[in-house]
């Protein structure tokens, strides 16, 4: 109960700043892909939320903590480098945005079903806590 109290209380105070979280290159990633902004935005805002990743993890990259497999499937397909994507904060949105859009699904499901497919990859799961997080940050803004 306590850290719900807490959470809500935090929401509160900087829920505000939220609408600043993108840098411009990150909205323009957003239009360029088709994503909406205010999803993108709760993303990268769950992104900053999540603690970094054991030593024994797979690392993640820039702003949007994307995955090394999925870094190098989207390369290709945004005409952009792994290494782009993994150290260009610009490219790391695009890379998130056109993956959201495209192979989670963004362009032909209801986008919290996209969501859900960016974060777990279409698996079938009794709960879909990335999810929950970055629809309740989205509820928030």
């Amino acid at each position: 109960m306590h850290k719900i109290l807490f959470a809500t209380l935090v929401a509160l105070i900087i829920g505000p700043a939220w609408a600043n979280e993108l840098p411009e290159c990150g909205l323009d990633a957003g239009a360029e892909f088709g994503a909406p902004v205010k999803v993108l935005q709760a993303l990268a805002i769950n992104e900053n939320n999540i603690p970094p990743p054991l030593p024994h993890q797979l690392p993640e990259h820039g702003p949007m903590g994307l995955g090394e497999f999925t870094i190098n499937y989207v390369a290709d397909n945004i005409d952009s480098s792994m290494e782009e994507i993994k150290t260009n904060p610009c490219e790391n949105y695009r890379a998130a945005a056109w993956f959201l859009m495209n192979e989670a699904g963004g362009n032909e499901l209801p986008i919290w079903d996209a969501v859900n497919n960016y974060y777990y990859g279409g698996r079938t799961r009794s709960s879909y806590p990335m999810t929950d997080a970055a629809r309740n940050i989205f509820d928030q803004m």
